[in-house]
């Protein structure tokens, strides 16, 4: 909430960005412990600015791996809808 206004705060792209990250990298741990039919993660924000964005399994098992950075991470996931994390993505 924004101090005073008694209304609901828009998260900025990079802080959704960020908490969906260190869920992806939760999730991974969780989805590769055992055998799993799961294809990928999805985050949904439950906000007034909303929006979700996902993922694969193989797209977060190459990123943990080291073979795709952050910025290459954003590039393969889906955004619904985009403009939302814009400003922080390449």
């Amino acid at each position: 909430m924004q101090e005073g206004t008694g209304r609901p705060s828009d998260t900025d792209s990079h802080a959704k960005l960020e908490f969906a990250k260190s869920l992806f990298e939760r999730e991974y741990v969780e989805l590769t412990k055992s055998s799993t039919m799961a294809a990928g993660v999805v985050v949904v924000f439950d906000s007034v600015d909303g929006g979700m964005m996902a993922t694969t399994l193989p797209v977060l098992q190459q990123w943990k791996a080291g073979t795709l950075s952050d910025e290459a991470l954003w590039r393969r996931c889906y955004f619904d809808p985009p403009e939302t994390f814009q400003s922080s993505t390449p």
